[in-house]
């Protein structure tokens, strides 16, 4: 037996995945939720507050103040 992680979150992971499903007499999968508790539980964000932190976020992005563009 072999324990194997793959990073679901690029093209290449998913399409590993993919390929080992082709597979399942050899094959079994078993997700891991260690990283559910390690988030911060989910909240209410207003639209207001969501637009605001994009701002911010592309302001230093591009290191200007972007509302003023």
């Amino acid at each position: 037996m072999v324990t194997v992680r793959i990073n679901t979150d690029i093209p290449l992971g998913r399409k590993l995945i993919n390929e080992l499903r082709q597979h399942p007499k050899a094959v079994e999968f078993e997700k891991d939720n260690s990283d559910i508790h390690k988030t911060s539980p989910r909240q209410t964000i207003s639209d207001v507050d969501v637009y605001e932190k994009v701002w911010d976020i592309m302001s230093d992005h591009y290191k200007v103040d972007v509302r003023k563009i």
